[in-house]
């Protein structure tokens, strides 16, 4: 044994000479390793597959609640909008179930492009309602400009913050 390794490279280097499979062979960013004095950066990262695999339930079960409401639609055309609408929500919901990594960038994105028609939004309303709200509209500036601030802090960072923006 090198008296210079860290235990994880030990780890992985007698798994390797054994011809075991090795899990996690060098620690890298966010890997802790169960070292008490560094917090686990992993944790945003659960917490978005945590969130996508949420959404994706939520999709899945809006789908199914759809397919059994869209007999009760009216006409031919509620009757197809409900059954196109479940679809779509079926097809999402399994998607980011099946896929929960290529949801979690997909969702990303979906929550950046939130920020920023939400950001552009809450500017142009508190510049059209200034002399309505004339104590609030800062306020509504202001939040429209944290949307946009989020948005292009997001994007800076892509790939990488896609790990942990939803989390």
């Amino acid at each position: 044994m090198s008296p210079g390794k860290s235990h994880p490279q030990r780890y992985a280097a007698s798994r390797q000479r054994y011809g075991a499979p090795s899990l996690a062979t060098v620690p890298g960013p966010g890997r802790d390793h169960g070292d008490p004095r560094r917090p686990c950066r992993d944790l945003a990262r659960i917490s978005t597959l945590a969130v996508d695999i949420y959404v994706g339930w939520l999709f899945l079960l809006s789908g199914i609640v759809g397919i059994a409401s869209m007999f009760l639609a009216q006409n031919v055309q509620a009757f197809l909008w409900s059954l196109l609408t479940a679809a779509l929500s079926l097809f999402v919901g399994i998607v980011l179930l099946w896929h929960p990594v290529e949801g979690a960038v997909s969702l990303t994105l979906v929550l950046i492009a939130f920020f920023i028609v939400e950001g552009v939004f809450q500017i142009v309303a508190s510049l059209s309602y200034r002399d309505v709200f004339p104590g609030q509209w800062g306020w509504m500036l202001a939040s429209g400009i944290v949307d946009l601030l989020l948005a292009g802090l997001i994007i800076k960072g892509w790939p990488s913050t896609a790990a942990w923006a939803l989390g």
